[in-house]
Formats: structure tokens, C-alpha cells, sequence
């Protein structure tokens, strides 16, 4: 960083949590809309996209930002065709994986019937399918987060999620779970689309979590 900003007196060397002296206003101003203000540095998510569902086959995210470890999707009330899985696959190069042993994903889901909880996990599928039987009638929605890990590095990639929706016969549920992308690869996209049918409405936001 550089020694601009924060002096009374003597000089000291600016670094990384390191920063010694006082900061004016302007000061803080200035170092926040350089991105080197420390509680905006280290953790903060910053929004990259936002797109609204309307009747769409899938929804892509192509900007990823850059030199983020960890992004997080936020989907707020989205609604699917009736009895429909939500599913992900992921881009390398511009390109959609989909082989057979591409994904691999582990779930647990509960209902408020008081049927119980059941597991779902796959070790070899072509796709990462986030969800089943989603209710598509009024007022069945789904809501949830996704973080994913390590899909700007050559490594591979992890998923973690938590859903409340309402499923099918209109019962209200929870499913949490981890799933991943077992390739080594950069990625270039993520990509949510539903088993058939259409994602009718909602949001879909990424965002980037800023780390060091």
C-alpha cells in the first residue's frame, strides 16, 4: 500500500493489517473506493450479478469475477414447473460439463408432514442436482443460498446450500447437503436449469466474497 494517507509525524511503512496512524475523513474516503479500507478487505461480499427469472430453459452466470476463493448465490422466490428438480452444471472455457462422473452431491431434506427426513447422495452423476419436486403452483416457492468454493483456482470445486421451499403437495421443506465438481478445473459459468419444463420467476444474484 502506499504511504499517502494517515501520517501526524513521523512516517511508518502502510501493509496489510498493519496500518499505523491517523486517518482523516477523506482519508477513509479515499482508501474505501480503493478497495484497501480494512472492513471492506477482508470478507466483504460484493454483488458481481443479478438476473431476474422470466419463463427461462436456464440461467447462466458467465462473470465470476476474479480472485475470489468463495462466491455465494442468493435465490430468492423462485419458482419452477410443477414436480421439477432445480440443477447446476458449471463451465469450463465457455463450455458445459456434463460427463457421468462429473458431480457428486450428498442432501438431507425434511418436511413439515412429519413424514420424516430422508437422504439423497450420489457419487457419479452429469450434473449437480440441487433440489427435487419443487411445487410450481401459487404460493409454492423456493429460497435458498449456495456458496461455492474454489472455482477460480485449479482445484476442485465445493458446494454447500440450504433450501426452504415447498414441494410438490404443497408442504413446506428443508434440504441442506454439500455437493461438488470433481474436475481440477478453472471455472468459466455456472449454470441453473430445471430437470424439464422452465424457471418461471424470481431472482438469482451472485456475489463474490472478498479474501486475501
Amino acid at each position: 500500500m502506499s504511504k499517502e494517507y494517515g501520517y501526524i509525524g513521523k512516517e511508518v511503512t502502510q501493509s496489510f493489517n498493519d496500518n499505523k496512524g491517523i486517518f482523516s475523513i477523506t482519508d477513509v474516503y479515499d482508501l474505501d473506493q480503493d478497495n484497501k479500507w480494512t472492513n471492506r478487505a477482508i470478507g466483504q461480499l460484493e454483488l458481481i450479478e443479478t438476473k431476474t427469472v422470466s419463463d427461462d430453459s436456464s440461467v447462466s452466470f458467465t462473470n465470476l469475477g476474479s480472485d475470489y476463493k468463495t462466491h455465494l448465490f442468493l435465490i430468492n422466490n423462485l419458482h419452477l414447473d410443477d414436480n421439477k428438480d432445480q440443477n447446476l452444471r458449471v463451465e469450463v472455457g465457455g463450455s458445459e460439463q456434463s460427463g457421468s462422473t462429473d458431480y457428486s452431491r450428498s442432501f438431507r431434506s425434511g418436511f413439515s408432514n412429519g413424514s420424516g427426513f430422508y437422504d439423497d447422495k450420489d457419487a457419479d452423476l452429469d450434473r449437480l442436482r440441487l433440489n427435487a419436486e419443487h411445487g410450481g403452483f401459487d404460493p409454492e416457492t423456493s429460497n435458498a443460498y449456495l456458496y461455492m468454493y474454489n472455482a477460480l483456482q485449479t482445484s476442485k470445486t465445493f458446494f454447500s446450500q440450504f433450501w426452504v421451499y415447498q414441494d410438490k403437495n404443497n408442504e413446506t421443506a428443508f434440504r441442506y447437503g454439500t455437493g461438488s465438481y470433481n474436475n481440477q478445473d478453472v471455472l468459466s459459468g455456472v449454470k441453473f436449469y430445471p430437470s424439464t419444463g422452465f424457471l418461471r420467476s424470481g431472482t438469482i444474484s451472485i456475489y463474490g466474497q472478498r479474501s486475501f
